[in-house]
C-alpha cells in the first residue's frame, strides 16, 4: 500500500526517522530516488552513501567530525545536516560555512524553550539555518 501511495506520488520523499540502517530501509522501500534516510553514526553514513541513498545527517555525526569538519562533509558529499536550534548560537561560522558550500541545514527543537519558536526562528536565526522541523505550528499567526 505504501508503495503503491508513493508509485502515485513521484514527487514525493520518504524521511526517515529513529532509523538508522540504511541497508533494512533500502531493502523494504525499494524506491531509491523517494528515499531520504537520516543517518546518526558515521557507520550508517557510510552504508548510506555506499547504497547511493540521499541522506540527511544528523548533528551527532556532524559533531563526530573534529577536524576539519566542512572539508569531511564535502568529501561525504554531503547534503543536507539536521542540528537542534539549541545548537545554532555555539555553530555560527560552521553554519555560515556549510550554507556558502551549499550544504543545506534544517533546525529541529522548535518550540523546547519558551519564546524559542517559528517565529522567532524565522526573525532571529534564518541566516543560519535553511529550513526547519516544527512540532507545532499556529497557522493563525
Amino acid at each position: 500500500m505504501l508503495h503503491d501511495w508513493f508509485k502515485n506520488h513521484p514527487d514525493a520523499k520518504l524521511l526517515t526517522d529513529k532509523i538508522n540502517d540504511p541497508k533494512a530501509v533500502s531493502q523494504v522501500f525499494t524506491s531509491k530516488h523517494q528515499l531520504m534516510m537520516k543517518v546518526h553514526s558515521t557507520p550508517a553514513l557510510k552504508t548510506a552513501k555506499s547504497l547511493d541513498l540521499e541522506f540527511v545527517m544528523h548533528e551527532n555525526v556532524l559533531n563526530a567530525l573534529k577536524t576539519n569538519p566542512l572539508q569531511k562533509l564535502l568529501d561525504y558529499k554531503t547534503k543536507h545536516i539536521l542540528i537542534s536550534r539549541k545548537s545554532i548560537a555555539a555553530k555560527k561560522e560552521l553554519l555560515l560555512k556549510l550554507k556558502e558550500a551549499g550544504i543545506k541545514t534544517y533546525a529541529s527543537h522548535v518550540n523546547f524553550e519558551k519564546g524559542k519558536d517559528e517565529l522567532f526562528m524565522y526573525n532571529n536565526e534564518k541566516g543560519f539555518i535553511y529550513g526547519f522541523c516544527a512540532d507545532v505550528w499556529d497557522f493563525k499567526n
